[in-house]
């Protein structure tokens, strides 16, 4: 069997066990790679993420095609931005639709542009048209370079999420929990986090509440959040139903107490020790370098 696979659906639900019945842990979105490890009963992939986050797959969901993997792997060069996008047939507002992608779902684009829309491959070899102002490129960072402007990219990011619905193991922009969120806020300015609401030494260095910069982490007791300045975070908040943004002030009106009295720690990538690490991981991610 090959060592790789593709998502072939909008979200592929990732289990704790080979069974369908077992809890969500974690999603893949459409396009995104995983390796597999071994496959399991009732034709259950146990696989592993970029970020090195594990769990079941339904072979189903996957392409495992040794071929078309890497010919994925080669050319995959875009990512969806926007919250939920239709891929069409054509290019006229009234053609079918082929499938729809959340934020975050990879595509290959053929470099075609007609009437603001650009034409996609997606991982079946199936070919339609996404607009254009929905998709980004896949880029390099520099990462001690333009620290400035990736945090502000993080928080953009994060802000994109408000109002979407918490969902336990959800990593979408139908639905995310708290780490799902921090994951994929992330992953979308191609930085590789740990998917947990617990801190893991090497992604991070740990920092003082004092020292928090918009982009940083805040962890919890089972929860996590986005630091984006003047005493505010975003997070996706099971108790609240969604991702919004609470205030550590208590003179706040969206102060949030439970939390604030709970906080353990603040967490920066912005670190000098953990630079070597992300480009360490970034060099070895599944051959998605573009």
């Amino acid at each position: 069997m090959n060592d790789f696979a593709v998502a072939n659906k909008n979200i592929v639900p990732v289990r704790r066990d080979p069974d369908e019945k077992s809890e969500y842990i974690d999603e893949l979105l459409l396009g995104m790679v995983v390796e597999i490890l071994w496959e399991d009963k009732n034709d259950f992939l146990f696989i592993n993420t970029k970020y090195n986050y594990k769990g079941y797959v339904n072979k189903k969901d996957l392409i495992v095609d040794e071929t078309s993997v890497n010919n994925w792997i080669d050319k995959s060069n875009i990512i969806v931005i926007g919250s939920y996008i239709d891929i069409t047939q054509g290019t006229a507002y009234n053609t079918p639709v082929i499938l729809s992608a959340v934020r975050g779902s990879h595509l290959i684009s053929c470099n075609e542009e007609i009437s603001k829309r650009t034409k996609v491959m997606l991982p079946d070899g199936r070919v339609g048209w996404i607009r254009s102002n929905n998709i980004k490129k896949k880029e390099k960072l520099d990462f001690e370079k333009d620290e400035d402007i990736i945090r502000d990219n993080i928080v953009k990011t994060a802000l994109s999420y408000l109002g979407t619905q918490f969902r336990w193991g959800g990593k979408s922009s139908l639905g995310v929990d708290s780490s799902g969120f921090t994951c994929m806020v992330y992953l979308l300015n191609n930085i590789i986090i740990w998917r947990d609401s617990d801190f893991k030494e090497g992604y991070f260095k740990e920092i003082s509440i004092d020292e928090l910069k918009k982009g940083d982490l805040i962890y919890f007791p089972e929860h996590t959040a986005i630091y984006i300045g003047n005493n505010k975070f975003i997070h996706s908040s099971g108790v609240d139903s969604g991702v919004i943004i609470s205030s550590l002030n208590p003179e706040d009106n969206d102060y949030k107490e439970t939390l604030a009295a709970t906080i353990l720690k603040g967490a920066s990538c912005f670190r000098s020790n953990t630079i070597e690490f992300y480009l360490q991981n970034n060099n070895n991610d599944f051959g998605m370098k573009n």
